[in-house]
């Protein structure tokens, strides 16, 4: 299957035609060189997440970064994550080859002392066209299965700060906002890139669309990635020392594990990965916009994760699909979104679970003179399910039943405009009501911005967001082995859900300046 994958996408970059630049239209199509613009036109650079409408990045309230597709290509970025290491602020690391851990503005230890990858991502919401992909098991983005790949890459936006009144729970400390290309040209063209490198590294991404008049266009893409890790062997805990080839692993109970070969089938693996997408826009008039997008993603990566006693590094699976569907009416907006799929957070029996989620949400801009407002309301329902996957009698698996997660968000936006455009004064609150716990946080926003000058811009903000409980915390009922008190020293523990947590949340105060000198 690898191998034929690779092929397949192989030819077809070659056999685009003219591969320059990615495209294969007529002449007369030239794409923009953003290394060479000047610093005035780079802020002119349009951006939609800092206030849910387009705007230049220079007049943006809240602080932002804007990766284009030009940024990807002339630094030779091979995968999105590893294109965020071009935004301030944010931390990138690689835990294995092609698996990443990624946190904004430091923020990667909350709570304190956690596991290492319990804190991973859990802080920042990551969407792809506004549509979140969130995982509620214990929150955060498992990155190896984002549907799509780079060669699927407009722009990426980046939002510092909570959020949460306007994207909802968990943007705590910020968004990731992933923007998917359209067809701009009438007609057909082509985009397609392979890459190899070390490591049996090979990377494959190509994409098919056709603009069937002004008002219709459709994409299809696929990509896929294999990668090996850089090295073999495996860290045991209980002996302290890498193993190359283990024949068994000694838990921290002191019990021989000799399933190494179903628990770790490849050795050599870091990210083996492939998926399909599928983008219909339909464009009637200029203030009517439709959009469909669906695909699929297969995924099998080895990465850290604390549900493994023996070793840091597990394996992990996931085949999941989503169907997605915006509208722009007017002043009328809306999006709802289906994600299902099955996941193992390691091959270890039990550790296997199915999850869906539906999400959707509405929002109407009332707009007069230098005023708007904008009132809105959204729903998620995450649902966790390991009952045909785990040992009811032991209680080994990670949830042993059926969890869920319901959000419900009511909120209001308004701006407004005074000193002839000079002065700008945005706000935003929004009210959300869980499950678990059975309590109503507030999330707000308060900014303003001071054009002194064209070339000077100064900007005040204040932001306040939680994050919402997560599957785990809320609904876990699980046997624990043993818990290390001290050196060899183990203690038998069982975790029982919390369903009414304190919520994890955040406050932000923030003076900035832009300019152009």
């Amino acid at each position: 299957m690898k191998t034929l994958l690779s092929k397949v996408l192989l030819c077809a970059a070659f056999c685009v035609g003219n591969i320059t630049n990615g495209y294969c239209q007529n002449d007369s199509v030239k794409m923009p060189h953003y290394d060479q613009l000047s610093l005035k036109d780079l802020l002119s650079i349009k951006i939609v997440s800092a206030s849910k409408k387009t705007e230049f990045l220079f007049d943006a309230p809240l602080s932002a970064s804007v990766v284009t597709k030009e940024d990807i290509q002339r630094t030779g970025c091979t995968s999105i994550m590893e294109a965020l290491r071009l935004v301030p602020g944010m931390i990138v690391r690689e835990e294995s080859n092609g698996n990443y851990d990624i946190h904004l503005r430091g923020m990667d230890n909350v709570p304190p002392n956690a596991p290492f990858d319990i804190t991973s991502n859990t802080t920042t919401l990551v969407m792809i066209d506004s549509r979140p992909v969130y995982s509620y098991l214990r929150g955060g983005t498992f990155w190896e299965t984002l549907p799509i790949d780079i060669n699927d890459v407009e722009k990426i936006e980046v939002i510092r700060g909570p959020a949460a009144a306007l994207y909802g729970p968990n943007a705590v400390n910020g968004v990731i906002n992933i923007i998917t290309r359209q067809a701009d040209k009438q007609g057909l063209f082509m985009v397609a890139n392979t890459q190899q490198g070390s490591y049996h590294t090979f990377i494959n991404n190509a994409s098919v669309g056709y603009r069937f008049n002004k008002k219709m266009s459709m994409i299809a893409s696929g990509n896929y990635q294999d990668r090996d890790r850089t090295q073999t062997s495996y860290f045991e805990f209980n002996r302290n020392q890498p193993l190359e080839n283990p024949e068994y692993f000694i838990n921290f109970s002191g019990d021989t594990v000799r399933n190494v070969d179903a628990r770790y089938p490849d050795p050599h693996m870091g990210f083996y990965k492939y998926a399909g997408n599928l983008f219909l826009n339909y464009e009637p008039t200029e203030k009517i916009k439709y959009s469909i997008s669906t695909g699929l993603q297969h995924s099998t990566v080895q990465k850290v994760s604390t549900e493994n006693e023996i070793t840091p590094f597990s394996t992990a699976t996931s085949a999941t699909g989503y169907a997605d569907f915006k509208a722009n009416i007017k002043g009328l907006s809306a999006q709802f979104s289906y994600n299902r799929g099955t996941q193992a957070t390691d091959l270890d029996p039990g550790r296997k679970y199915e999850f869906h989620i539906i999400g959707g949400n509405i929002e109407y801009n009332f707009t007069k003179a230098n005023f708007s407002i904008k009132p809105g309301l959204s729903y998620t329902s995450a649902v966790y399910d390991d009952s045909k996957y785990a040992d009811a009698v032991t209680k080994t698996g990670l949830l042993n039943g059926r969890g869920e997660i319901t959000t419900q968000t009511a909120s209001l936006r308004g701006e407004y405009r005074l000193m002839n455009n000079k002065l700008r004064l945005v706000a935003g609150l929004g009210a959300n009501k869980f499950n678990y716990p059975q309590t109503t946080y507030f999330s707000s926003e308060l900014a303003a911005t001071y054009k002194l000058t064209k070339k000077n811009l100064f900007r005040i903000v204040f932001s306040h967001a939680p994050r919402s409980a997560n599957i785990f915390d809320t609904y876990v009922t699980k046997t624990i082995s043993y818990y290390q008190t001290g050196y060899r020293n183990f203690t038998r523990l069982t975790l029982e859900g919390n369903k009414n947590p304190k919520l994890l949340t955040a406050g932000m105060f923030e003076i900035g300046y832009r300019g152009l000198i």
